[in-house]
Formats: C-alpha cells, structure tokens, sequence
C-alpha cells in the first residue's frame, strides 16, 4: 500500500505538469518554468523543517567519493553520447569516445563498489536474478513513462500541430488513469504479491507501444486514445509491482 501511495504522489505530478507547464508557456514564457521549481523547492524545504525531527546520531561510515564520481563520469558520458550522437554521427569520433569512457568507467564503478567497505551500491546484491529482474522492470517502467511523456508529446505538438496546452489534455486520459490505479493497484499488489501485477503490466505497456507505433499517423489523432488508456492502467501495475518486488528481494 505505500507503494501505491508513492505512485498517487507521483502521478499526481504526471497529471498536473503537462498541463500546468503549458498554461505557463502559453501565458508568460517558458522560462518560467524553471521558477516554479524554485517556488516547490522553497515550499518543501519550509515543510521539512516544520516536521523534521532529529535523528539519533550515529557515527556515519566513510563517503564512497570513488564510487560516485565513476558512476558520474558513466552516466554523464552515456548521457551525452546517446543524446548528441545523432547530431554528431553514431560514427563520429567524440560519440564513440564518449561510448568507450562510459563503459570503462562503469567497469571501474563495479570494481570499486566491489572493493568498498561501506559502497555507494552494494553490487553483489545483483548476483540475485530476481532482484535484477524487477530492477530492470523498474528501468522499463520508467523508460515506458518518458517515451509517452516526452516524445509522444513531442509528436503531438510538432506533427499534429497541437498547442502546449492541447497536448497536455491529449495525454490527460492516459494519465487520469494512473491516477485513477495508484491506491488500488497499491492493494491488489498486497493482496497478490508483485509477480502477477508486474507481468500485467508490463504486457500491457508491450501492448501499448506496439499500437501507438502502428495507429498513430499525421491524420489519425483519436488513435491515440486506445494506447493512452491501456498505457494509463499498465504503468501503475508494472511500476508497482517491480518497486515492491525489489524490496522483497532485497536479503
């Protein structure tokens, strides 16, 4: 059940920020934006104080600085090659050194996590097949998140030629519906265990994907709903099926 308390608070953003980005775009600029995080960040900071209570201090292991500056320069250099290398050329010489600096730096995170005392990520936790099976269910989840959020909004807005605020009510249906799943999904994932609604889920999301790749064309928006809706009711089974099943997994 916390899990899907965790995902009402989270879909809760997913549903206003499409639209509330758009009203600010529309309305002022969309450097505002930036602002509103500024305004959030204040008002969060105001309530963590308000409720803060003081932990017992106990003496704190030594900061992994090894570790997280290997998996910096990993992420950072993965980040960026998958990002610009269409624009430079998969083939180009800064992609692939990119590339080449993300997998040796991954290679030197794992050997330094490995090593650690007190590691940033214990590693070894991965030699569990079914904590890196909802570990990498967790990574499609999200992956499924930011295709329908960022390049499907994308293609509604620059292909479809809806404004801003269009595209965030285009996506709305689709959203509601996490919205709509997150407590009850939270129960039936306690009821039944994480395996049966993550393997819901996650073939739903296939679903979803595949018919937004086959339906949706320059002329056909109401295509879109179908997808939005199936993808709306999967993503709350496959996220938190695979967070729950995560910290079963954990010994």
């Amino acid at each position: 059940m916390a899990v899907g308390v965790l995902g009402l608070a989270g879909t809760v953003g997913l549903a206003l920020g499409p639209l509330s980005g758009g009203l600010l775009i529309e309305s002022l600029t969309w450097r505002w934006i930036f602002t509103v995080n500024v305004v959030a960040a204040i008002g969060i900071t105001v309530m963590v104080v308000a409720v803060w209570r003081e932990p017992p201090r106990v003496e704190a292991p030594p900061f992994d600085t090894a570790g997280l500056l290997a998996l910096v320069i990993a992420l950072s250099s993965l980040v960026l090659a998958v990002m610009q290398g269409g624009e430079w050329g998969w083939t180009a010489a800064t992609t692939i050194a990119l590339f080449v600096v993300a997998i040796v730096s991954s290679a030197a995170f794992w050997m330094v996590e490995r090593s650690q005392v007190h590691p940033l990520i214990e590693v070894q936790l991965f030699s569990s097949a079914r904590l890196t099976a909802f570990n990498a269910s967790v990574f499609m989840s999200q992956f499924s998140k930011s295709t329908v959020l960022v390049f499907l909004r994308l293609y509604i807005q620059q292909v479809l030629g809806y404004t801003v605020i269009e595209a965030g009510l285009a996506l709305l249906p689709g959203v509601a519906l996490n919205v709509a799943f997150a407590l009850p999904g939270g129960k039936f994932v306690d009821r039944v265990g994480p395996t049966q609604p993550l393997l819901l889920g996650l073939g739903g999301l296939v679903v979803a994907h595949i018919a937004l790749a086959i339906l949706v064309d320059v002329d056909n928006d109401v295509a879109l709903l179908v997808p939005l809706l199936v993808w709306g009711s999967a993503t709350v089974f496959s996220f938190q099926g695979s967070l729950t099943g995560v910290a079963n997994s954990v010994p």
